[in-house]
């Protein structure tokens, strides 16, 4: 019995060893886990903890710009981190009770590693739309987008330059067919002075063949070339017998012979003989004038038909340059028509005044052509019956007479007929032409004068300083290309991986009232666009603004006339490069005349354009009745070009000017409005922000390449274990924590990034 209980014990001692030691090594395993977790996670507390701490000192500078950037060097940076870290290690603080973690700080093991400078156009860009996130959607929206879409602006805007696109097409399809137009009134003019000198020449001639053909009749040149030389040999054996008789007459005188009767005889033989002499010689003459004839006959056809076919091809040859002519008329005429069609399909509902020009147009039909073309085909026609008359002649009648003769006065009359006709036609049409012309030469002569001083205004920058005293500065910006040098703004655009080699902005000409017109309504058009669709770097378009200076910052008047009040961190009044920053950004000029002629050029092109708006809005019915797309823009354009130059005086005085007295709901826009829209007109981002950070440099004196936004930071710590090194090493390979065991210390090796 006894032995049986000591079994017994032994059993329940083995039993309760068996349970109690997994419990004890579980329980060992989990407070050193505990304890590793715990170190873990204030190990990462202290590096996130260091990097706030490092991120903490910024740079004021560029703080009052709203940027963010670290301000020590890194060494200071680093140094900071180490004591925030140390300091938020457990193991190095002092206890006077039992600590649960001893977390300490692996010598040399910390490390700070900045990343990111603010001469990235990403990290910049991020920082300025935080910046301006609240403030630019209500200033943008307030002072721009909602007046120009509430008061209808934008579209008339849109029509505006819809018409002058309209107009200029219209316009040089009119000139084109009308160009086509003249050539071929000049071939027919041609034709017509050919037939003025045809028609007496043929009419002459073939009077003149006729009476020939009238003398010769049915007779030939070989028939009375023979009956000539018969008539000669004739003549000839007459004169014979005469000299004979003569012969005989003479001996009989001589032998004194009583021989009345046989003188008598021979008397009477001669005077018959000397009478058939007379009348074979009026023959021989008269033979003789109709050989005359006959030849002259021959000669007259022959180069009346030989004229008749030059004549012809010579007509052929004008009518084919007249078809060629009038077939590019009719083609530029059905250009004209179509896209008349078009324009008035386009304008339905349109209620600009101007486009009522469209439907004043001299419109040609193109029947009215093809009946021009038949009518010139018919005359050459007339004259080519003429010449078949001819050529098909063997022996000249009457009747041909007739026949030719009438073809040829049918020619000359179609001629004349048609040359009436057309003329008038002609005339009318050049009337209009000169008028037109006339009237856009007083539009242009009239706008000149306000042009050429503006285009004076252009180049000033007397309103901030005389000379070149910027020169300097901007060489910082730009580099002088004269001594091979690059500015912060070639480094900052080369550092992003963008060519510094910068597109060029289209020029807006306004050396006369055609090229302002076009770069008018170009500008126009392009705000049409704008203000419907915003672009979401307004950001940083508001932040160029609310940042740095331009021509009028601090002249501003609002509308009681006194000046507003600006206040800003980055203090843009004290910038070394005054109140012409923003215009450098958009133009990127080397000087300040430079960049403040090429926002004037604009400026002064937009209030242009909204002038002529409101003159092609009204046009006059004398310039609408002239029939020239041109000159209804060109007379608005002279309207528009004085009041457009009242506008800039004031808008360079600080005063609000506004946008149209006539558009919907009046609202006013400063200088600062205009350059406001120009930023969005020509933001070309990479360009813009370097621009803007070589502005920043040149007004801190600090490189952002030096200055990080973005730091990583790392340490490794270490904890002691207070249990089974080994089975923590064992249980680390299931991947349960990132705890290294070194000896009875295990270390935890934490990275964190930070950015502002």
């Amino acid at each position: 019995m006894k032995g049986f209980l000591e079994n017994e014990q032994g059993a329940v001692s083995l039993y309760l060893i068996l349970i109690i030691v997994p419990i004890f090594l579980f329980c060992a395993v989990f407070i050193d886990f505990a304890r590793i977790k715990a170190a873990e996670k204030e190990s990462e507390n202290a590096v996130k903890t260091g990097l706030r701490s490092a991120l903490s000192a910024f740079n004021r500078d560029l703080h009052s710009y709203g940027l963010y950037a670290l301000n020590p060097d890194m060494e200071q940076s680093a140094d900071l981190f180490h004591s925030v870290v140390t300091n938020n290690l457990s193991g190095h603080l002092a206890h006077s009770s039992f600590k649960y973690i001893d977390t300490t700080l692996k010598p040399e093991s910390e490390r700070l590693i900045a990343m990111y400078s603010l001469a990235n156009h990403d990290v910049l860009k991020r920082q300025m739309v935080e910046e301006m996130k609240y403030r630019a959607p209500i200033m943008y929206g307030l002072e721009i987008t909602d007046a120009f879409k509430s008061s209808g602006a934008a579209e008339r805007m849109k029509s505006a330059a819809r018409f002058a696109a309209n107009a200029e097409k219209a316009e040089a399809l009119l000139k084109e067919r009308d160009r086509w137009l003249d050539t071929a009134w000049d071939n027919f003019v041609n034709i017509h002075t050919k037939a003025g000198t045809d028609y007496p020449f043929y009419e002459t001639n073939l009077e003149r063949l006729n009476e020939l053909s009238g003398r010769i009749g049915t007779h030939t040149v070989e028939e009375v070339r023979q009956s000539i030389n018969d008539g000669k040999q004739q003549l000839q054996r007459l004169k014979d017998s005469v000299e004979n008789i003569d012969d005989s007459l003479s001996s009989l005188a001589r032998a004194g012979a009583n021989a009345y009767e046989a003188v008598k005889s021979l008397l009477e033989t001669r005077d018959a003989l000397a009478n058939q002499i007379n009348e074979l010689t009026t023959k021989l003459a008269e033979w003789e004038q109709l050989l005359n004839d006959l030849l002259e006959y021959a000669k007259l056809l022959t180069a009346l038909k030989l004229k008749s076919t030059n004549d012809y091809t010579a007509l052929t040859e004008m009518n084919d340059k007249f078809n060629e002519a009038l077939v590019k008329a009719g083609k530029a005429n059905d250009e004209l028509n179509s896209e008349l069609k078009r324009i008035e399909a386009e304008n339905a509902g349109d209620p600009l005044g101007a486009n009522a020009i469209f439907q004043n147009l001299h419109v040609i039909g193109k029947p009215d052509l093809d009946d021009y073309t038949s009518q010139v085909a018919a005359t050459v026609s007339l004259f080519g019956g003429l010449k078949s008359q001819l050529q098909a002649v063997v022996f000249f009648t009457t009747e041909q007479y007739n026949s030719t003769s009438e073809t040829n006065r049918e020619y000359y009359s179609k001629a004349n007929s048609l040359y009436a006709e057309q003329s008038r036609k002609e005339a009318a049409r050049n009337r209009n032409q000169d008028h037109a012309e006339r009237s856009r030469r007083e539009q242009r002569t009239k706008a000149q004068p306000f042009l050429d001083q503006a285009v004076k205004a252009m180049g000033s920058c007397s309103i901030v300083s005389a000379g070149d005293s910027f020169q300097p500065l901007y060489e910082a910006l730009q580099g002088d290309p004269a001594k091979g040098g690059t500015g912060y703004f070639q480094a900052y655009m080369e550092m992003n991986g963008e060519s510094s080699v910068v597109e060029i902005m289209d020029e807006v000409k306004l050396d006369n009232a055609d090229h302002a017109g076009q770069s008018a309504m170009k500008l126009l058009d392009k705000l049409g666009d704008l203000v419907q669709e915003a672009r979401d770097d307004m950001y940083i378009n508001e932040f160029a603004l609310s940042k740095f200076n331009y021509r009028t910052y601090g002249l501003e008047k609002d509308n009681a006339g006194n000046v507003r009040q600006t206040v800003d961190l980055s203090d843009p009044a004290s910038h070394p490069l005054s109140n012409q920053e923003v215009e450098f950004m958009i133009y990127g000029s080397n000087s300040c005349a430079g960049n403040y002629s090429k926002a004037y050029a604009e400026m002064f092109a937009i209030r242009l354009g909204i002038r002529t708006l409101e003159a092609l809005m009204e046009p006059r019915n004398e310039v609408l009745n002239a029939g020239s797309p041109l000159l209804v823009l060109l007379a608005a354009v002279a309207e528009g070009v004085m009041a457009a130059q009242t506008d800039m005086v004031k808008l360079l005085d600080g005063q609000a000017v506004p946008l149209s007295d006539k558009i919907g709901q009046t609202f006013t826009l400063h200088y600062k409005d205009y350059l406001r829209l120009f930023l969005l007109l020509h933001g070309r981002d990479k360009v813009m922000l370097s621009r803007m950070q070589a502005l920043l440099q040149l007004n801190t004196g600090i490189d952002l390449r030096q200055k990080a936004t973005y730091v990583q930071g790392s340490l490794t710590s270490t904890v002691r274990l207070w249990f089974l090194p080994g089975l923590m090493r064992a249980i680390r390979s299931v991947g349960v924590h990132d705890c290294i065991p070194a000896g009875n210390r295990c270390e935890i090796h934490k990275t964190a990034y930070m950015a502002y």
